[in-house]
Parts: structure tokens; C-alpha cells; sequence
């Protein structure tokens, strides 16, 4: 057996990980904090029009989180209310925020959230958006 066919599969593992690794950091859509890459970022997506969230990115404050930037794609014109929430690791609410406007298309909104929380605390980020009925 040749060692030609043996080092190209060598080759061929070890790039895969890391070819797996960056496919998973595109499909996230999340700016990941280099002392957390443990924390989970839930999307929320409303399923009547399919506006839905495409980025999130926590903003710190010396070392707390006080408002999140959450990228939107809405593809329905309407009124709409972004939520963030932020959640401990025994799934506890920390700090949430809101927003609430007309969109339609990509936007980029900031939300502050209250109160402002050590970033070492948080442990799971969860965005979704809402259409909200018109008043008759």
C-alpha cells in the first residue's frame, strides 16, 4: 500500500474540524466575545410573516452587557417588537429590553437592556421578533 493515499487522508481529517468550525461561526451569525464562546444565542423567527433575526452582538460597558444589536430581516411592512433577553446558566432572566417600530427590509437595531449585567453572568442571549396587530 502506498503512504500517498494514507497522507492525504491524514489531510483530509485534519482540515475538516476546522473547514466544520467556520460553516458553524457563518450559520450563527454571532459576534462571538472572545472570553465567552460558550454563551448560546437563541433566533427568533415570527412565523405569520417571516420576519426573523439574522445577527445578534452583545455591547459591553467596561465588562457589562447594556444593549444588544440585533440584525432583522422583515420581509412583510408592518409594526414589530424585537425582544432581547438574557439568561444565567440555571436559566434565570437577567436583564431584557425591547423595541418597537414600522419596519420592512434589513435594519440594524440597538436595544438597551435593564439592568446592565456583568457579562461573566450571562450564559444564553435569546432575540425574536414579533408582528403586532393593528389598534381598530
Amino acid at each position: 500500500m502506498s503512504s500517498k493515499p494514507l497522507l492525504l487522508l491524514a489531510v483530509a481529517a485534519a482540515l475538516t474540524p476546522s473547514i466544520i468550525f467556520s460553516i458553524l461561526i457563518t450559520v450563527n451569525q454571532v459576534s462571538i466575545l472572545p472570553n465567552r464562546p460558550d454563551t448560546a444565542y437563541i433566533f427568533g423567527r415570527d412565523t405569520s410573516s417571516g420576519a426573523q433575526i439574522e445577527r445578534i452582538q452583545l455591547n459591553l460597558m467596561g465588562n457589562n452587557v447594556a444593549t444588544v444589536t440585533i440584525t432583522i430581516w422583515v420581509p412583510i411592512r408592518g409594526t414589530y417588537i424585537k425582544q432581547v433577553e438574557l439568561y444565567d446558566s440555571s436559566g434565570n432572566l437577567l436583564a431584557s429590553g425591547s423595541d418597537t417600530r414600522f419596519e420592512q427590509g434589513s435594519r440594524t437595531r440597538t436595544i438597551d437592556v435593564t439592568p446592565d449585567v456583568p457579562i461573566d453572568y450571562v450564559a444564553t442571549v435569546k432575540a425574536c421578533i414579533s408582528r403586532t396587530a393593528p389598534c381598530l
